[in-house]
């Protein structure tokens, strides 16, 4: 028993002391990284303060979503977490046009290391997982800038606070907290700058390969950017910035390191690298077609001041200069939008010691060139276009330019803190000189009156660049803080004071400007919405727990599927298939070059692509034409809105929904794609060949086909108003408006059953029109007539009844069309036979103009539909849902002679093809969708969807891994070894310094050395021994010489 008690008290005591010391080492840890973990929390807490100020939740309604963030990101995350939980996959989502692999939007949104903080977040807490995401980010980037400005620029640990805020919370950190993704590059740049000065200095690779490697994984995009910084820094650092002396040698042995140091680095991130590429090749790549003319940016000073800037190109460049100006100083947003400036604001403690730099007779000249050069490279490539284009992947990026501002930001942040770090080098009428160059720069931001400025920026810029130049006057010494640490330590104090509210000051201007342009999104309009979707499809999954699409009439944004969690064709995506987006087009859907929406629906489109539920809100608007009126009201959740009010989401479902799967007639390989013109003609080809009702002649042409919809003629001309004025515009008409009046043109029908009737106009233009509709059954007709006559004679017209409709609120608004989410087939309804349809065309935008092809009317016939889906719903995959997910679906089909499996999967590289355990070659059909040949009989077919490049960036990343390991056993050696040499220099200076201390002291021998012969031969000694430099040892000599003349006269 004793024993017992001994030995639990001894693990007891073990397991104390373990704790104890965990504690201990963690207080240690935090005492040792005090400044990094300073340099953290105050952009944190800085940029929280400046949302908090904006009115961010609690402190207001706003929440962190605005742009793309609001749009696209925030959509994203909430798929993500839920694949990282286990509901999805990381490889593949159904919730993007019809669906399509996942890697290459998380390498381009996602795929940050702070993503983890969103994934272990609770669902509920998303916006505020957001938030602690994006001040992480800045924090991490303020705390590895302060450690590069003391590893390599010998900034003191407490001044270095500046620095770090200031880069931190420059310009670009602030406004790109709306685009999280990009915000990576901000703390990986100086880990990966340092990687670069230790490979050129010392020859370690792993500082430069491994923070590399994870910045290409982080974003691709920006580190796509960095890499090509990369090889500038590489040059200027090897060339101007290492202090190193060097050989021939030298310079080709550095070239190979960087080289093979950045394939290593880029074969660790090709797991992520090489299937991002591979998503890209679907589309993105093909998304403009880029000019690489030579010519400058086109900033607003140059509109302003040039008839035409392309016959000037000097003073295109030289106005494009001056407009550079306003971005160096703080509350000066410009824009996001496509006409924006670049974003280089980095303190105005930076610019005021930006001269100093140059003036700092500390800092060689070499440097000074190199920094200018590196400087003048990067204004050039913001400046020069189509060098602006190479940045961003070969494109004119469509909001948000110059996304490698950050790196023009660091240079001149560097260059600072370097200045600083040498004030010794400073002279106090070099402040002067600084004072001077920034008076000239106020006076050309105040004279010029940039717009973007806001209200007092300029002047406020004034006198803070002043009191910096009153505090460094004091840092620079002198009486008042020659020997005083604690004045100094005051100084600093003082300083950083000022920068952090600086900072703040500008961040607050910035997100209430960004607010004014694009609009941040209230925490309710996004949270309430968002838990209520999910809670819809999860009692849609709980009714039908079978693999299926769904889809909805009511929007948020139109990525609102992936948060939801519906298989459906609503996305964006700059990551899109591009044939898979066309197909959903030629089926009538809403499509604009990268995104789809679930406007435009047809019972025909939903059926063929598997779209078996639509939740609706009942509400009326536009989203009453999503809703099919032929689908059936299943269930309902009923919730309330962020406003209170009581509301229901009710599913409907289409009952002839097919399968993903399911067998058509092998014909439908002959449709080599679906054309664009006609979405009608489209859906009539495409579902009649695929149910084996259509003929073709011996040369393989279309003879024959069955028809869901067919034509419906106008009963008239259409009538163009006296505003407007047509002309031919190539194959389409061009309708412009030059008179007075309502632009209008109106379309005259007549109802020939009570079926369905939808409209189409084609256009290659697309600029936005009103429609608006007037019906008139017999009885109406004749009440309108009557009314007309009461005040008009003659025949009453269609013209006429146009006129009394719109004198007495009979037309009825079908909402925009051509722009926005409108380009579509749209269903007019469904009208007793025989009446009058007016269909109102109003021009409604600024341009006064439109551009049409073709005006298309069609009646739908639901019956012969019917007749033919009743075919194709005969033989099914019927998908096991317990051996499938969202990267492997498998299930059993029965085929028939004749026949191929049609699958509403889009065709991409990735998917593995297995009948019956046997590997087969897919095939595509009208070049988007994925078929599968099949023999008679009963199938089981599974398909597996592995992101192409993935086990081969795997391979490359093991084998990275493995160099890795032996190269850090190299580099611990070269950094040994370099350690040591610097502790031996260390002792040699120190024992110098001694023996100077000691001479120049006057220290004697007094038993040996009172000679000046004695004192001439240990001089001798000391200049041999590179003890004495050549002027030190001329000075004693001449000296002791003159000591001995003088000793000789005496004598």
């Amino acid at each position: 028993m004793a024993t017992t008690k001994i030995q639990a008290a001894t693990q007891t005591a073990k397991r104390s002391f373990s704790a104890g010391s965990v504690i201990s080492a963690i207080g240690r840890w935090i005492v040792r990284n005090r400044i990094y973990l300073i340099a953290f929390a105050i952009p944190a807490v800085l940029t929280y303060l400046a949302y908090a100020l904006f009115g961010l939740y609690p402190f207001g309604e706003e929440s962190v979503l605005c742009l793309d963030l609001n749009g696209q990101y925030v959509y994203y995350f909430e798929a993500l977490r839920d694949a990282f939980w286990g509901d999805g996959s990381i490889f593949y989502n159904w919730s993007r046009n019809l669906s399509g692999e996942f890697m290459g939007i998380i390498g381009y949104y996602l795929a940050s290391p702070f993503t983890l903080i969103v994934m272990l977040l609770p669902e509920k807490f998303m916006l505020s997982s957001l938030l602690i995401m994006q001040l992480c980010k800045l924090g991490a980037a303020g705390a590895t800038f302060n450690y590069f400005l003391q590893k390599r620029r010998g900034v003191q640990p407490y001044p270095s606070l500046l620095f770090s805020t200031m880069y931190a919370m420059m310009a670009y950190g602030v406004i790109q907290l709306i685009d999280p993704m990009w915000l990576d590059g901000l703390v990986f740049l100086p880990l990966i700058m340092l990687g670069i000065e230790y490979l050129v200095d010392d020859g370690r690779r792993l500082n430069f390969i491994i923070p590399l490697a994870l910045m290409c994984v982080a974003n691709f995009y920006i580190g796509y950017m960095i890499c090509f910084f990369v090889i500038l820094y590489f040059l200027f650092y090897l060339c101007f910035g290492s202090d190193k002396k060097r050989k021939g040698y030298d310079y080709f042995t550095a070239f190979v390191r960087i080289a093979y140091s950045s394939v290593i680095a880029l074969a660790c991130a090709a797991f992520m690298l090489l299937p991002v590429y591979n998503a890209l090749k679907l589309g993105k790549f093909e998304f403009t077609d880029p000019d690489y003319s030579f010519r400058f940016q086109s900033f607003p000073l140059s509109k302003k001041l040039l008839e035409n800037a392309q016959d000037s190109p000097l003073l295109v460049f030289l106005c494009d200069l001056l407009d550079m100006f306003p971005q160096l100083l703080p509350a000066q947003y410009d824009s996001v939008n496509v006409q924006g400036k670049p974003e280089i604001y980095c303190g105005l403690l930076t610019l005021v010691l930006l001269p100093l730099f140059y003036l700092n007779k500390k800092v060689n000249r070499k440097k000074k060139i190199g920094y200018s050069l590196l400087i003048a490279v990067m204004v050039m490539c913001m400046l020069i276009t189509p060098i602006d284009m190479m940045w961003h992947g070969g494109q004119v990026p469509n909001w948000l330019p110059f996304r490698y501002a950050f790196l023009l930001s660091f240079v001149f942040l560097t260059m600072a803190a370097t200045a600083f770090a040498n004030r010794d080098g400073i002279e106090k009428k070099h402040l002067i000189g600084s004072a001077v160059i920034m008076a000239v720069i106020i006076a050309i931001v105040a004279g010029l009156k940039f717009d973007q400025m806001a209200k007092g920026a300029v002047w406020i810029s004034a006198a803070l660049m002043g009191i910096y130049l009153i505090l460094l006057y004091f840092m620079l010494g002198g009486k008042i803080t020659q020997g005083k640490r604690g004045v100094s330590v005051a100084l600093t104090t003082m300083m950083l004071i000022m920068v952090g509210g600086e900072a703040t000051y500008n961040a607050v201007d910035s997100m209430k400007d960004i607010d004014k342009e694009v609009a941040y999104s209230t925490r309710a309009s996004y949270q309430n919405y968002v838990q209520n979707g999910r809670a819809a499809t999860q009692m849609l999954e709980e009714k039908d727990d079978g693999f299926y699409r769904a889809e909805k009439t009511f929007f948020r944004c139109v990525n609102d599927n992936a948060a939801f969690g519906l298989k459906g064709i609503s996305h964006s995506s700059s990551v899109m298939n591009t044939r898979a987006i066309n197909f959903i087009e030629t089926l009538g859907y809403c499509m604009h070059s990268y995104y789809t929406r679930y406007d435009g629906n047809t019972e025909i489109a939903d059926s063929l692509l598997g779209i078996k539920y639509v939740l609706d809100r009942g509400e009326s608007g536009d989203q009453n034409r999503r809703l099919n009126p032929a689908y059936e009201a299943r269930w309902a959740y009923d919730y309330t809105n962020e406003n209170g009010t009581a509301k229901t989401i009710t599913a409907y479902e289409n009952t002839n929904a097919l399968s993903i799967g399911y067998m058509v007639d092998e014909d439908v390989q002959k449709i080599d794609h679906l054309g664009n013109d006609n979405p009608f003609n489209s859906q009539n080809i495409f579902m009649s060949t695929m149910s084996g009702q259509t003929t073709f002649d011996e040369n393989g042409q279309f003879q024959s086909w069955h028809e869901y919809y067919t034509p419906l003629n106008l009963a008239e001309n259409p009538i163009v108003s006296d505003a407007i004025t047509t002309s031919p515009y190539g194959e389409q008409t061009k309708y412009d408006v030059t008179g007075d009046g309502d632009p209008t043109v109106d379309f005259h029908l007549v109802a020939e059953s009570n079926e369905p009737i939808y409209i189409y106009f084609k256009t290659e233009f697309q600029k936005k029109v009103n429609l608006w509709m007037s019906t008139w059954n017999d009885s109406e007709w004749s009440e309108a007539e009557n009314g007309w006559k009461e005040s008009n004679s003659g025949d009453f017209t269609w013209k006429d009844a146009d006129e009394y409709a719109k004198n007495n609120g009979g037309f009825q608004s079908m909402g925009e069309y051509f722009e926005g989410d409108n380009y579509i087939a749209l269903r007019l309804g469904t009208f007793e036979p025989g009446t009058k349809i007016t269909l109102r065309m109003t021009i409604a935008n600024e341009e006064k103009f439109t551009i049409v092809k073709n005006f298309l009317f069609y009646t739908y016939h639901p019956d012969v539909f019917q007749e033919d889906i009743d075919i194709l719903k005969q033989n099914q995959w019927q998908i096991d849902t317990k051996k499938s997910n969202d990267r492997k679906l498998t299930g059993t089909i029965t085929a028939e002679e004749g026949q191929i499996m049609m699958t509403s999967i889009p065709d991409q590289p990735g998917w593995t093809v297995k009948v019956d355990g046997k590997k087969v070659d897919q095939v595509a059909i009208v070049d988007a969708m994925i078929g599968v040949p099949l023999s008679a009989g009963e199938h089981t077919v599974t398909m597996t969807y592995t992101p192409p490049g993935w086990w081969i960036g795997m391979g490359t990343l093991a084998g990275g891994i493995i160099l890795i390991v032996l190269f850090w056993f190299g580099d611990r050696k070269r950094y040994a070894a370099m350690l040591a040499e610097i502790e031996a220099e260390k002792e040699r200076e120190q024992q110098q310094a001694k023996k100077r201390v000691k001479l120049k002291s006057g220290t004697k021998d007094k038993a040996n050395d009172d000679s000046p012969e004695k004192l001439l031969e240990k001089l001798e000694a000391l200049h041999q021994q590179g003890i004495l430099d050549d002027k030190e040892f001329a000075a004693k000599k001449a000296e002791i010489e003159k000591k001995k003349k003088a000793d000789g006269k005496q004598t």
